[in-house]
């Protein structure tokens, strides 16, 4: 997960990781009442509320002491935020160390209450100091809940749990979906015990040899039903299993995963019909060597 600094003039620094962040801390560059944005989602809220970010006593900013402003030290003068891509990462200044005014203020990125004024409360955007439930990078999801999956993501198939089933099921912490591994196991122990045997009993009808195999083809039938359900329950399930802190970045995964699924399966359609190809050419050919 990565975050952006937001400076008391409105500049943005980063993106930047956790540990990054507090090495910035511990330069007095990020302290308790500095504004944190989380890049994934824009959720922004104060340095003090973010889990694992180590902010070092007394850090609150001194106020700047009147005056003209000055360039700060080399590698570290704030950058405008401006549409399109950022070569680099931009460095937020030491605490309590002048800014220069950005060149063009109409390519400078504002956002309301960036920094509370000194004795006030931060802001939390949403965000509770509380401890609750976390999503996949550790931030506070006050917004939102375990619990109650969002609107957004009701009366959605999930392809990737429906097509990938039990794959998909251990990356989401929903263990039900191993039922389909399972079956999967049992139908290739049933289809090995019911081998066809040589000789005259392999033409016998109903034997097992005849070409029909009851008992795989109830177990194919459960398994489509479970993946199925699966697809059904997968959002759910992906919403519950704590790794998404938004239900945009939930669906972004989800459709990831359903397209590695539609992959999977026509990359077994392909394997199979090149495998029964060969076999079909192996047969012919043997047939044409027999002798008439």
């Amino acid at each position: 997960m990565e975050y952006y600094v937001i400076g008391p003039d409105g500049s943005k620094y980063g993106p930047a990781t956790l540990e990054t962040l507090n090495k910035w801390a511990a330069q007095g560059r990020v302290t308790a009442t500095t504004i944190i944005e989380r890049a994934s989602d824009g959720v922004r809220g104060a340095a003090s509320l973010l889990p694992g970010l180590a902010i070092p006593a007394g850090s609150t900013p001194p106020a700047a002491a009147p005056g003209p402003a000055s360039a700060p030290p080399p590698g570290v003068a704030p950058t405008a935020v401006s549409p399109g891509p950022q070569a680099g990462t931009p460095v937020p200044p030491a605490a309590g160390a002048p800014q220069t005014p950005p060149a063009d203020p109409s390519r400078q990125v504002q956002f309301k209450d960036v920094q509370p004024a000194p004795g006030t409360t931060p802001p939390t955007y949403g965000m509770s100091a509380a401890p609750g439930p976390m999503g996949a990078g550790g931030y506070p999801r006050a917004t939102y809940s375990y619990d109650t999956v969002p609107p957004e993501l009701k009366g959605t198939v999930n392809w990737g749990a429906c097509l990938v089933t039990w794959i998909w099921g251990l990356n989401h912490r929903a263990y039900v979906t191993l039922l389909s591994l399972g079956l999967g196991i049992i139908d290739v122990v049933i289809g090995i015990a019911m081998r066809p045997p040589t000789g005259a009993e392999a033409t016998t009808p109903g034997s097992p040899a005849s070409g029909t195999n009851p008992i795989g083809i109830i177990i194919g039938l459960v398994g489509l039903g479970l993946a199925i359900w699966y697809g059904a329950k997968g959002y759910e399930w992906a919403w519950r299993s704590g790794r998404f802190a938004t239900p945009d970045e939930c669906r972004r995964c989800q459709a990831t995963w359903g397209w590695w699924g539609l992959g999977f399966i026509v990359l077994c359609c392909v394997g199979l019909f090149l495998l029964f190809g060969v076999l079909f050419a192996a047969m012919f050919g043997m047939a044409r060597s027999m002798p008439h």
